[in-house]
C-alpha cells in the first residue's frame, strides 16, 4: 500500500490549503515516466491528472521526487535517482518535470531504464514551513529537512537534507549537520571527544578544509552557518502499486 507521512506538527494556521502528498501525485510520477521510457504506454492516458490536480486548489510549493530500486524483498531500497526544487510549483508541471530529472538527470546515476521500472518505488516531498533557525542545532531530527549555508575563504557551501534524511540514517543533530558540511564540498579532519561529546556541540579540536587546503575551526564554522528548517509531506508507492491502481481505474 502506499505510505504517507507528514512532519507538520500542528494544524495550519491560515485558510489556504495545506499542501498534503497523495498517492496519485507518485502515480503521475511513474506515468510520466512511463510514458517516456515505453512509446506504446497509455495505461493511465484516460485519467485526468490535470483536472484532479487542479481541484485539491493546493498552493505552489517546492517538491522533490525520488526513486529507489529494490532488488529483493530482504533488501532495503537503494537510491536511484533524486531531484527537486525549493522554487514552488504547480503540482501538475512540477512533479512531471522532476519525476524525469530525477530518472533520467540526476549525474550520480546513470538514467533509469525500462528494464528497471518493475523494480522501482518513488517518493514524492511537498516541502512547507520554511524557517530561519535560530542556530545551527535549532531543528529536531524527525521533524525538519534543513538547508545550510556558510562562507569560508571568500566562497559560499551549501547543501540541504530532506526530513527524513537524518532519521533514515540514524544521525543526530550534531551529525547531520556534519554530513552536511561534506555534502557541500567541504572535508571534516576528525578530532576532540565521540559522538556523544559531539551531540552536546563539544567538538574539541575539529577542523574544516576546503580544497585549496584552507582551514578553519569547526566550532567558528558553526557560529557563522545559516540554518533554514522546513517540513514536508511525503508520500511513496511501487511501480507495481501504480499499475494495479490503473487497472482499478479502467474498470
Amino acid at each position: 500500500m502506499p505510505t504517507t507521512t507528514t512532519t507538520t506538527p500542528d494544524a495550519p494556521s491560515s485558510s489556504a490549503p495545506a499542501v498534503s502528498a497523495q498517492p496519485h501525485h507518485v502515480y503521475l510520477c511513474f506515468h510520466t515516466l512511463a510514458s517516456h521510457l515505453l512509446a506504446s504506454d497509455d495505461r493511465a492516458e484516460s485519467f485526468d491528472f490535470a483536472t484532479l490536480l487542479a481541484r485539491e486548489a493546493f498552493p505552489r510549493c517546492p517538491l522533490f521526487v525520488t526513486f529507489n530500486t529494490r532488488v529483493n524483498l530482504s533488501r532495503k531500497p537503494e537510491l536511484r535517482g533524486c531531484i527537486g526544487t525549493f522554487q514552488a510549483q504547480g503540482l501538475f508541471n512540477g512533479l512531471q518535470t522532476y519525476a524525469l530529472a530525477a530518472a533520467l538527470r540526476d549525474s550520480r546515476f546513470p538514467p533509469i531504464g525500462a528494464h528497471e521500472l518493475e523494480r522501482l518505488e518513488c517518493s514524492v516531498s511537498l516541502l512547507h514551513g520554511f524557517e530561519e533557525a535560530a542556530r545551527w542545532d535549532d531543528w529536531e531530527v524527525g521533524v525538519h529537512g534543513i538547508s545550510v549555508r556558510f562562507g569560508f575563504g571568500g566562497d559560499v557551501y551549501s547543501a540541504t537534507f530532506l526530513p527524513e534524511v537524518a532519521e533514515e540514517q540514524g544521525w543526530g543533530v550534531a551529525e547531520t549537520v556534519r554530513h552536511l558540511i561534506r555534502k557541500a564540498g567541504c572535508f571534516i579532519e576528525e578530532g576532540g571527544g565521540g559522538e556523544e561529546e559531539e551531540e552536546e556541540g563539544d567538538d574539541g579540536d575539529v577542523w574544516v578544509y576546503r580544497q585549496s587546503g584552507q582551514r578553519m575551526p569547526l566550532r567558528e564554522l558553526l557560529e557563522g552557518i545559516s540554518v533554514e528548517r522546513y517540513q514536508s509531506s511525503k508520500v511513496s508507492a511501487s511501480y507495481v502499486e501504480y499499475l494495479e491502481w490503473v487497472k482499478t481505474e479502467a474498470q
